[in-house]
């Protein structure tokens, strides 16, 4: 028995009807990331008849192509002028080729700005990075460390200026930090048991981490958006601070050397970041597209049936798009999303949202609506669902 009485539909008609069952598949393809059999099975409960996943995978498909389209133009149609884009990766799986590259972009407010599977590292790459720096024209550009991104970027624009991610800085030095620890060793002489060398190892580690860590979280204040203005002294206070610990314990020395070169190379970097996130409130972390690559996670089992990079574009284009239209509900950006902030000119992209950019009615109904016509109220078409449920 279905949870929703059908006759209320009759009641609403056909053309409510219709465009709902496609919004719920829209909603549970591209915001939930249910596979096809799964949407086939939850609409089957949902309304009481059969949702073959033919019907669905084709439906699936005509918002792909539409999506990407519509992807491909978003640059042309956004007003404000964006001063940073950011460039991360994240990697899906494929049927065929198994995990693959997928470089996303973004800029400051957060707008989806490209995506690109890659896969020859140099030609895909500058390919994208040509793309986008040319519609975008940014003056800056935020990346991690990845030693590709600053020749692609300065191939491309020789005067932008290079950025790097605060956050993946941080995880680079506490990573080599508990490597470091692992490999400490107690000289332990006379006759002890194994039990009795394991022991006083591990109290040796635990008592060095302590002296570390501590080190460490003075380094850490230095990038925080609290100490912008004096980070760059916590930074060198704590790296002389280490040193100083690595000549007390000699098992941190290569830690201190391989950290100490790391601060060296990038510490004016870090130091001209903050000066611009003080005065320009511009981002210093890529944590913005890191929401971004967690949120295409969940989409990567679903990924795995598609054969090809144009079809597994289409349909993360897809998945992009309906996150650039998405309103937050919390945090600093509540109440707004990315086309708002970045002020994308919605007669140019052609709606309003999601469903009227890709021509949902079009595409359900197999006509464009009138311009005189009422746009659907898809509020009041799930209030009388809930009245029959």
């Amino acid at each position: 028995m279905s949870f929703f009485n059908p006759r209320v539909f009759e009641r609403v008609g056909r053309k409510y009807h219709v465009l709902f069952e496609a919004k719920m598949i829209i909603l549970l393809r591209y915001s939930c990331g249910l596979s096809i059999r799964k949407i086939s099975l939850l609409l089957k409960e949902l309304f009481g008849h059969n949702y073959s996943t033919g019907y669905i995978t084709n439906f699936c498909k005509k918002v792909n192509k539409r999506a990407y389209k519509k992807m491909n133009m978003i640059n042309e149609c956004v007003n404000k002028r964006a001063k940073m884009v950011i460039l991360d990766e994240t990697f899906p799986k494929t049927k065929k080729s198994g995990t693959t590259r997928l470089a996303v972009a973004i800029d400051e407010f957060g707008l989806i700005r490209g995506i690109k599977t890659i896969i020859d590292r140099k030609k895909d790459l500058f390919s994208f990075l040509s793309s986008i720096l040319t519609s975008v024209k940014p003056t800056y550009f935020l990346s991690d460390y990845d030693k590709n991104y600053p020749k692609a970027v300065k191939e491309v624009n020789p005067d932008i200026i290079l950025c790097k991610d605060f956050v993946h800085a941080l995880r680079t030095i506490y990573r080599d930090a508990r490597t470091a620890i692992n490999q400490i060793k107690a000289n332990t002489k006379g006759k002890l048991t194994k039990k009795r060398k394991k022991e006083i190892t591990q109290l040796k580690k635990e008592l060095i981490a302590k002296k570390l860590y501590k080190i460490l979280f003075k380094i850490n204040k230095g990038f925080q958006k609290e100490y912008t203005q004096i980070g760059a002294i916590y930074i060198e206070g704590g790296l002389v601070k280490l040193k100083e610990l690595a000549e007390r314990f000699p098992s941190l020395q290569k830690f201190s050397e391989k950290t100490a070169k790391f601060i060296d190379k990038y510490i004016d970097t870090w130091a001209f970041q903050m000066e611009i996130h003080y005065k320009e409130n511009l981002p210093t972390t890529s944590n913005s597209i890191e929401s971004k690559n967690s949120l295409f996670k969940v989409f990567s089992n679903n990924s795995k049936c598609f054969d090809s990079r144009t079809s597994l574009e289409e349909f993360y284009s897809a998945v992009a798009l309906m996150e650039n239209f998405n309103i937050k509900t919390r945090g600093k950006n509540k109440g707004t999303s990315a086309v708002m902030r970045a002020d994308v000119d919605l007669e140019k992209i052609g709606g309003k949202n999601f469903y009227e950019v890709i021509g949902l009615e079009e595409i359900v109904l197999g006509k464009k609506p009138k311009a005189y016509s009422k746009p659907v109220d898809f509020n009041k078409c799930f209030k009388y669902i809930q009245k029959a449920a």
